[in-house]
């Protein structure tokens, strides 16, 4: 099964699972796609795709979410909404949708078979190539390695689906407590 980036699966605490997004800029003529899934990060007040292992303790690669849609004007002048935004120099108007929820509980793919140890352990966030026939991100989990401090989640479960016993589980993870954004 190809990885599909980061999705919403529910909520910690109480409050209502609403998706917990904002609407943030993209700056205009923007020419990199960004995936449903993909972590993101600010450049200059807009938001961009991220440029490396998400973490919340360097400005270089803080992640404020990841994408759950977009919507922009093309070089037409046609308003688009999306499940991914479609990096053109010809785009503006531009704006993400991305998941900022401090709570929110994360279904991501992982990379090797899930084994009971792994919850609670801090392990990194992989940036892999999207697809443009989909509009999902790449973007996985490196539960086969181990542990790593400066990772990006914590392996909270696996979801008990009739994937869960793969090599390439479907993981429950929450964003490491590290980041700043999501902890304000």
């Amino acid at each position: 099964m190809a990885a599909y980036g980061l999705r919403q699966s529910g909520k910690e605490g109480d409050g209502y699972a609403t998706g917990g997004f904002s609407e943030m800029r993209i700056a205009d003529a923007y020419a990199t796609s960004i995936y449903n899934g993909d972590c993101c990060e600010l450049s200059s007040g807009n938001v961009i795709v991220s440029s490396g292992v998400p973490q919340g303790d360097d400005s270089a690669d803080a992640t404020i979410g990841f994408l759950v849609g977009c919507r922009y004007t093309d070089s037409n002048g046609d308003l688009k909404y999306g499940q991914y935004y479609p990096g053109n120099s010809g785009n503006t108007d531009a704006y993400a949708y991305i998941c900022t929820d401090s709570n929110v509980l994360i279904q991501v793919q992982g990379n090797a078979a899930f084994a009971q140890d792994q919850v609670g352990v801090q392990n990194q966030l992989v940036a892999a190539a999207g697809s443009t026939t989909t509009g999902n991100s790449g973007w996985y989990v490196a539960n086969s390695s181990s542990a790593d401090t400066a990772g990006g989640v914590f392996i909270r479960g696996v979801l008990t689906n009739n994937n869960k016993d793969s090599s390439t589980p479907d993981l429950l993870v929450s964003f490491a407590p590290l980041a700043v954004w999501w902890n304000s």
